[in-house]
């Protein structure tokens, strides 16, 4: 796996003709978007945390790999800073199936939050028009259940098919989908969209979206055939994401 560092860098491949994203979640199994679910305060003190202890040096890195050993009988101590826990915290209780907006798998929570496993949490920050190459997380080192969410920063992420499986309707035979992820969106990769599906983000400074729907109560509104609204171009900004991890038993946390 590889990161850009620029729009055009040559692990990326740059498009200048980009594909009209999404906003809505493709239907791939076990793939899960919710967009803008972070709470503004959350995301802004943990920017404002991640800053204060100068993770990555000044600017001049731009990943760091935290780890949290697997839960002892005793949990009241941890390596993870108090920002990184704070934030899995609100996950845990945003993603909850208590949560009446939200429609989850009932063992989704446990996969996500509750494993008996190492677990790491990748921070990323992206300048302005980088990317990342496609990838499937290692599968010989990562377990299933993964949870990633934008801190700030929104962007394109391409979901194309790695693995075919038999039995599908047409909409999943679709080999790649493009979902625009705004500020603060959280996403869930399990099953089949953690082991089968890679995700990348294409190197470029703007995409291409799908115009939000004008609200049903909004004035102007007529019918059905204003869905087709046309798209808009969203400059990228700076974006930080923090995505957590189990480590398979036995996976070497150190390469």
């Amino acid at each position: 796996m590889q990161r850009s560092s620029s729009p055009d860098s040559l692990f990326d491949e740059h498009n200048d003709d980009p594909p009209i994203a999404t906003r809505t979640c493709p239907p791939i199994p076990g793939l899960y978007i919710f967009p803008g679910l972070l709470p503004p305060d959350i995301a802004s003190q943990t920017l404002c945390d991640i800053a204060e202890a100068d993770i990555f040096l000044g600017g001049t890195r731009d990943q760091v790999m935290l780890f949290e050993a697997p839960p002892p009988n005793d949990t009241s101590h941890s390596s993870l800073p108090g920002y990184i826990h704070r934030l899995l915290s609100t996950l845990s209780c945003l993603l909850s199936r208590d949560t009446p907006t939200l429609t989850l798998a009932p063992h989704l929570h446990r996969l996500l939050f509750s494993q008996p496993l190492a677990r790491q949490a990748i921070i990323n920050l992206y300048p302005a028009g980088t990317g990342i190459a496609p990838h499937i997380d290692l599968v010989g080192r990562y377990a299933d259940g993964v949870v990633g969410c934008s801190v700030i920063g929104g962007c394109v992420m391409t979901f194309s098919r790695a693995v075919a499986s038999q039995g599908q309707s047409q909409g999943q035979r679709e080999n790649r989908h493009d979902v625009y992820l705004p500020p603060r969106s959280v996403y869930i990769l399990s099953g089949p969209a953690r082991w089968d599906w890679t995700h990348g983000i294409e190197a470029r400074s703007e995409d291409v979206v799908e115009r939000k729907p004008k609200p049903k109560s909004q004035p102007g509104y007529k019918c059905e055939l204003e869905k087709e609204m046309g798209t808009e171009t969203i400059l990228r900004d700076l974006r930080l994401s923090i995505t957590f991890r189990w480590l398979k038993p036995g996976a070497n946390v150190l390469s």
